[in-house]
């Protein structure tokens, strides 16, 4: 038999099976259950459960996929924007060493990383390297203009608004993953309970339980070669292993067989002497020639 335990777990679980193969699953059980539906009644109130937390957990997927086009989105937004940075970077810093010199402290103090930084930063990163970048020619105003660090301040304000849309969705992401697991397991143990209910209507009656439930749509085909017990065969009852002598051993009479220990005369068989003891090679090739001699 199989382990007991294992009936605390539902084998809608399984992570073999999609959230599509399981919503489909779920579809044509309720439907099975409509159509079929015991007395009129005895099935009811499993239908309009699994309806409920069918509803739901199509409204988790539709608001994950919802807020995947905004997560997709965000982050277009962002790879394009840092795409350009460096290039709009470049033309901040290219004004700053028209006017002192490439090698200038004044240049050290815009970018003391140097302009690749813009390219390379983690994104966490690039917000301190702008902020140095505003903070530098703020401070070379008087003899830059004032529309240079408006332009500056400008990269850097772009920046953390796209940066936070991003991070926002990014923990939004993490938001609706959860409730759609959620609203997976819901339904995953309310099918389960459909099937505990099935089997307690029509007890060992597994034709009924095939004809509410399509394992096919799991993914997941039913074994072939189990018997009525169906499951996995393993509790449908005890073995051909264990109910009794295998056919290896005994015969359909339930006596010893005579391949294996003695003859149908219940003497012992032509593998042995009539001593009881082994017999050898040599010792049989003896015998059969003193009996035809």
């Amino acid at each position: 038999m199989i382990a007991l335990f294992r009936f605390a777990y539902s084998p809608l679980d399984d992570p073999a099976i999609s959230f599509d193969e399981l919503a489909a699953y779920a579809s044509d059980q309720n439907q099975r259950m409509s159509a079929n539906n015991p007395n009129g009644t005895d099935l009811s109130a499993r239908i309009a459960t699994t309806s409920t937390v069918l509803g739901t957990f199509h409204d988790a997927l539709d608001s994950d996929q919802s807020k995947l086009g905004i997560r997709k989105g965000a982050k277009l937004v962002k790879d394009n924007f840092r795409k350009d940075l460096r290039k709009e970077a470049e033309k901040v810093v290219a004004a700053v060493i028209a006017e002192f010199g490439s090698d200038s402290p004044e240049v050290l103090s815009v970018v003391p990383q140097g302009r690749n930084v813009f390219t390379t930063a983690r994104d966490d990163r690039l917000q301190d390297h702008l902020q140095t970048m505003v903070t530098g020619i703020t401070a070379l105003e008087p003899t830059l203009g004032a529309p240079l660090t408006a332009k500056a301040t400008a990269l850097m304000d772009d920046w953390d608004a796209i940066y936070v849309a991003s991070e926002v969705s990014t923990g939004e992401k993490i938001a609706t993953e959860k409730s759609k697991q959620i609203a997976r397991d819901n339904l995953s143990w309310e099918l389960y309970k459909n099937l505990k209910t099935i089997s307690d209507l029509f007890p060992r009656d597994p034709d009924k339980m095939r004809l509410y439930s399509n394992q096919g749509l799991l993914g997941i085909p039913e074994p072939t070669g189990i018997g009525d017990g169906g499951g996995d065969g393993s509790s449908s009852g005890p073995s051909s292993s264990s109910s009794g002598p295998s056919s290896s051993s005994s015969s359909s009479s339930g006596a010893p067989s005579s391949s294996s220990s003695s003859s149908s005369s219940g003497m012992p068989s032509s593998s042995s002497s009539s001593s009881g003891m082994p017999s050898s090679s040599s010792s049989s090739s003896s015998s059969s020639s003193s009996s035809s001699a």
